[in-house]
């Protein structure tokens, strides 16, 4: 499931905390510097007193007197430094260490256009409360490569297992440098989710945001972001579902199919490509049953752009 408004402002909250901490800490040390270095609070108020005159002459085009002030400024700064430099400090002393340098404990690092962007650390944190509110922290802890078995294939169904953890480990291996998508495919209980759940649990110890939704899940929620008047609606769901580092869509083709769903999951897979944004999909349904529930175009996306992983054997989830 999403996070709802109230999960997003308790994280906004931690935020906030994240950064009153870290203001406190830098007022803190300015406070001991500034009785170590006495002088340094007036050279400041200069500086900052010689930082307001030149904008104000350059406002008023008078460059030739601005471009005085500027020299005292840059004067007055180099002063700055050496004070601190001889009293065994630097201009990083007197400044936040924030917990997150790319945000600076916000949430949101600004692009190149202007436009906000949710910061690596802020996705991390949704994916915390995702998985504590979906259980799956420990469905993870059942489900990962240690607790990984080969002792119910045998013959083509062991092969075929064995390649496709192998492919697994090579998609967590080459996640940062390689963009790929999966198509788990194959017959109830062969291990499609398993697998899933491997990855899953690998990336996340390496701090990388993994959204993990059944396809019901999936397109209930989107279908209460657009149509849903609650204010405890999930906030901003589809964002997330752009930008996290890794979608996991489970067992597709289990949610009921209209128009809605083949329009978003169009959506959805043609976004993330253009973002480069890796996506992994497990169906019970063949290539030829995809073709006809969603749609030639959904179809070519994924015989496009996925690498198909077929799974044969029996039924795990019997056996065990």
């Amino acid at each position: 499931m999403p996070l709802t408004n109230q999960q997003y402002q308790d994280i906004m909250r931690e935020y906030s905390d994240l950064r009153m901490q870290a203001e406190e800490e830098a007022d803190r040390r300015r406070a001991a510097i500034e009785k170590s270095l006495p002088e340094l609070p007036a050279l400041e108020r200069r500086i900052a007193s010689l930082s307001v005159q030149e904008t104000k002459l350059r406002l008023n085009q008078h460059e030739e007197e601005a471009a005085g002030v500027r020299q005292d400024l840059e004067e007055a700064m180099q002063q700055r430094l050496k004070m601190l430099a001889d009293g065994g400090f630097s201009e990083a002393d007197l400044a936040p260490v924030y917990h997150c340098p790319m945000c600076r404990d916000t949430g949101y690092i600004t692009r190149p256009d202007g436009s906000l962007e949710k910061c690596r650390c802020f996705k991390v944190r949704e994916t915390r409360v995702l998985y504590h509110q979906s259980n799956l922290e420990g469905l993870l802890e059942q489900q990962n490569f240690d607790t990984l078995t080969y002792e119910y294939h045998t013959g083509e169904d062991l092969s075929h297992l064995k390649g496709a953890v192998s492919i697994c480990r090579d998609f967590v291996n080459s996640f940062e440098t390689n963009y790929r998508n999966l198509l788990f495919c194959g017959t109830v209980g062969t291990g499609k989710s398993f697998l899933s759940c491997c990855i899953a649990s690998e990336l996340l110890k390496k701090g990388h945001s993994v959204v993990y939704l059944s396809s019901q899940s999936l397109f209930d929620a989107l279908a209460r972001e657009r149509f849903g008047t609650s204010a405890d609606e999930p906030y901003d769901f589809q964002s997330s579902l752009y930008d996290c580092e890794l979608l996991i869509v489970d067992d597709l083709g289990t949610e009921m199919t209209n128009s809605f769903v083949e329009t978003q999951l169009f959506a959805l897979m043609n976004e993330r490509a253009l973002r480069r944004r890796s996506m992994i999909i497990s169906t019970n349904l063949t290539m030829g049953d995809l073709q006809k529930r969603y749609t030639d175009r959904v179809a070519s996306r994924i015989l496009e752009r996925y690498d198909i992983v077929r799974l044969t054997g029996p039924d795990l989830r019997t056996l065990r």
